[in-house]
């Protein structure tokens, strides 16, 4: 977790608690993840939907799946906070 992240003003996972991406969200499967975070405080072990700046990648996957490696890579796209969408990079010759 980049920061402590909190629900009704209670903090459900504290800055730096690692997890592991799971998948796309269920319910916003185009600009959130699941995490299974190793730590929950006083909510239990289940997985939290996350958006791209709430979460850093820190290692690669222990093993190769291409749905999860997909997903790393398009949290980590740069995106316009504003409108929630990809922002595309031009590269100049």
């Amino acid at each position: 977790a980049q920061n402590n992240m909190s629900v009704q003003g209670e903090i459900i996972v504290k800055k730096g608690t690692r997890g592991v991406v799971r998948g796309p969200s269920e319910t916003d499967p185009q600009n959130r993840v699941s995490v299974a975070f190793d730590k929950r405080e006083k909510a239990g072990y289940a997985q939290i939907n996350v958006v791209h700046f709430e979460i850093k990648v820190t290692d690669a996957p222990l093993q190769k799946d291409p749905n999860v490696s997909e997903l790393i890579e398009k949290i980590m796209t740069p995106r316009d906070a504003r409108s929630k969408q990809v922002v595309n990079e031009l590269e100049e010759d």
